[in-house]
């Protein structure tokens, strides 16, 4: 960019993002062939992956509270919070099954192995 004669370099605006700034410059002029190959380099999908977490993370902290606010995201997540309590007290009998399973199986069984115990219960393997 060029300056007006007379103009101080300092007042210029400069970018609230320099170093996104930069990524686009660098990959706005990279052919489809160079892109290609850096999206296949482990250390690119890496820190690619890391960036993206971390605005994903920003992203929902930003937008919770408008979507909780709204009529339709406040449906949604009522229905979320539902299943999810559906689904947790589901794994939680699942577990405590396969723990009482298994506390049956040493106390009472470990003569056999544990698909034996299994065939004797009429229960599948785990």
């Amino acid at each position: 960019m060029k300056l007006a004669q007379g103009a101080d370099p300092a007042a210029a605006p400069q970018s609230q993002t320099p170093i996104w700034d930069s990524i686009d410059e660098i990959t706005s002029e990279m052919s489809p062939d160079e892109f290609a190959l850096m999206n296949s380099d482990e250390n690119y999908k890496a820190s690619l992956q890391a960036l993206m977490e971390y605005v994903g993370a920003l992203q929902l902290q930003i937008i919770r509270p408008h979507v909780e606010q709204s009529p339709e995201g406040k449906k949604l997540l009522e229905q979320h919070l539902i299943n999810i309590k559906f689904l947790r007290k589901a794994a939680t009998e699942n577990v405590n099954k396969k723990l009482a399973d298994f506390e049956d199986y040493t106390q009472n069984y470990a003569h056999m192995s544990w698909e034996e115990y299994l065939k004797t219960k009429g229960g599948k393997k785990k």
